[in-house]
C-alpha cells in the first residue's frame, strides 16, 4: 500500500500550470520528485512551476513525456503572454535576408504553403529577424530550444497544435 504524502497548502496553490499539478497529485509527487522524473534540477522545476520561468522546448517535451498530457492540457493556461517583449524588441526589428529552413517539417511546409518571410514573423513576434531564424533553425543538428512564450505564439498565429506543429524530423523520433 502507497504512503499517502502530504503537501503544504502554500506549496500546491502556487502551481501555475493546473493539469500539472492534478497530474502531479495523482501520481504523489512533490515538485523534487518531479524534477527527478523529468531530469531537471530542483530548482528550475520549481521556478518553472511556480511560473518564475518559462520552460524551454527541450524540457516541455520532458514533461510532456513523463505525464502523457497533451500540449494543450498541460501549459494552456489563462496566463497572459508577455506583453514586453514588444517593447524591448521594437528598435531591434532588422530584417535578415538569409535563407533558413525551420528544423520541423510541418512547420517548414506552412512557411513555404503561406509564403511566410522572416521579418513577417519577426514582427508579429515583435522581435528581431535573427532571433526567429535562431529559434526556428537547427544548431548542430539538435532541436531548436524555443521558449514557451514562442511555442505559444506559433500556435496562436498557426491555429495548429503542438503535436502536429512541432512533430520532430523521421530522422530524430524513436
Amino acid at each position: 500500500m502507497m504512503e499517502e504524502k502530504s503537501f503544504r497548502q502554500s506549496y500546491r496553490a502556487s502551481i501555475v500550470y493546473p493539469e500539472i499539478e492534478k497530474w502531479m497529485i495523482a501520481h504523489q509527487l512533490r515538485i523534487k520528485d518531479f524534477a527527478k522524473l523529468i531530469d531537471v534540477s530542483y530548482n528550475h522545476t520549481a521556478c518553472i512551476l511556480h511560473g518564475y520561468h518559462e520552460p524551454r522546448l527541450r524540457i516541455i517535451r520532458k514533461i510532456l513525456n513523463a505525464t502523457g498530457l497533451t500540449f494543450t492540457e498541460a501549459f494552456c493556461t489563462t496566463m497572459p503572454l508577455k506583453k514586453q517583449r514588444r517593447d524591448y524588441y521594437t528598435s531591434r526589428n532588422r530584417t535578415y535576408t538569409r535563407e533558413w529552413e525551420a528544423y520541423w517539417p510541418n512547420l517548414e511546409t506552412l512557411f513555404k504553403e503561406k509564403k511566410i518571410r522572416l521579418i513577417d514573423l519577426a514582427n508579429e513576434f515583435d522581435t528581431y529577424g535573427k532571433g526567429v531564424r535562431l529559434m526556428v533553425t537547427a544548431k548542430n543538428g539538435k532541436e531548436p530550444d524555443m521558449s514557451l512564450y514562442y511555442v505559444k505564439r506559433f500556435l496562436e498565429l498557426t491555429g495548429d497544435t503542438f503535436e502536429h506543429l512541432f512533430a520532430l524530423p523521421e530522422s530524430e523520433r524513436m
